[in-house]
């Protein structure tokens, strides 16, 4: 099986977005503000470090667009 592409990645979190956009009645312009910051509770909760997740994250993202040679 190959690896996914970053347009696949990105179809991926947009249903997301859509789905959470539904259950919190956001609008698409805050709805990455509003995950985002749900997701900072949500890993409160469950003893996540969301700072380094989202430095992972982040390093995933860089390495990700190189690997198709967007950078």
């Amino acid at each position: 099986m190959s690896a996914p592409t970053n347009s696949a990645r990105a179809q991926w979190a947009d249903e997301a977005v859509r789905v959470f956009m539904t259950r919190t009645a956001c609008d698409l312009e805050d709805s990455l503000c509003d995950l985002l910051a749900d997701l900072m509770h949500w890993a409160d909760q469950c003893n996540f470090d969301f700072t380094a997740a989202l430095d992972r994250a982040s390093d995933h993202y860089t390495i990700e667009r190189i690997e198709e040679g967007s950078l």
